[in-house]
C-alpha cells in the first residue's frame, strides 16, 4: 500500500527543504507553529521583497499597493532630495558640517526610496502601455500525444 508520508529517516525531497522556504514549517508531522521557522518563513519572505525592489521587479496592478508606494517612495524620495540639496549649497551648514552617519542614512533612504520610486514609474509606464508586460511565467510544454502501433504486437 502506497504512503503519503516520508519515511522518518528519508531526506526532506523536492520544495519546502531548506529552513526559510514557503513549506518547510509544515512538513510532515509539524504543526507549523515552530517558533524558529516562522520568523525564518517571514524573513526569507522579506528577502525576496527587497530583491525585487532593488532589481526594479516589483510589479503590481493593485491601487492600494500602488498608493502606498506613491507615498512611501515618491514623496519622501523628493523630500530627501531636496533636502540634501539644500545640504550641500547651504551656507548655514557650512561652520557646523554634517557627520558621516547621518550623511550615510541620508545617502541610504535615497537610495532606497529611489528604488521604490522606479519601481513606482514602472508600473505606471506597464499600467497605461507605453512600455510592455513582462510576464515572469514559465511557458507552457507541449503534450507529447502516445503513439499506437499500426497493429498489434501479439497478433501474427
Amino acid at each position: 500500500m502506497p504512503q503519503n508520508k516520508q519515511k522518518r529517516d528519508e531526506p526532506l525531497g523536492g520544495e519546502g527543504s531548506i529552513r526559510g522556504l514557503p513549506g518547510y514549517r509544515t512538513r510532515d508531522n509539524r504543526s507549523g507553529l515552530d517558533p524558529v521557522d516562522t520568523p525564518a518563513e517571514a524573513a526569507h519572505m522579506e528577502g525576496v521583497f527587497y530583491r525585487n525592489v532593488f532589481y526594479l521587479r516589483l510589479r503590481t496592478r493593485n491601487k492600494f499597493y500602488l498608493t502606498l508606494m506613491l507615498l512611501f517612495g515618491l514623496v519622501p524620495f523628493i523630500f530627501l532630495v531636496c533636502f540634501s540639496i539644500y545640504l550641500v549649497f547651504s551656507d548655514s551648514y557650512s561652520s557646523n558640517p554634517i557627520d558621516w552617519y547621518s550623511l550615510v542614512r541620508i545617502i541610504f533612504f535615497i537610495l532606497t526610496t529611489g528604488a521604490i520610486t522606479l519601481n513606482f514609474i514602472l508600473n505606471i509606464l506597464e499600467i497605461t502601455g507605453i512600455i510592455p508586460s513582462k510576464n515572469i511565467s514559465k511557458p507552457v510544454p507541449k503534450v507529447r500525444k502516445k503513439k499506437y502501433p499500426k497493429r498489434r504486437k501479439d497478433y501474427k
